[in-house]
């Protein structure tokens, strides 16, 4: 299941993000070769480490 993508502004950028899980731990993950959320769903090795970091932390990407 894709989460929902949430945005956030910082001065005049506009950041996507995403929240999967439940903490603590949270997790922080990065990615700026990949710039479509949802699309990174798509991709079933990206999928399941997202799953995988999700299911003993909150995930946020």
């Amino acid at each position: 299941m894709t989460p929902e993508t949430r945005y956030a502004r910082l001065g005049e950028l506009h950041l996507a993000y995403q929240v999967l899980g439940s903490g603590p731990p949270d997790i922080l993950l990065l990615d700026q070769w990949f710039s479509h959320m949802e699309a990174q769903w798509e991709v079933p090795p990206l999928a399941t480490l997202r799953e995988r970091l999700a299911s003993f932390g909150r995930l946020i990407i």
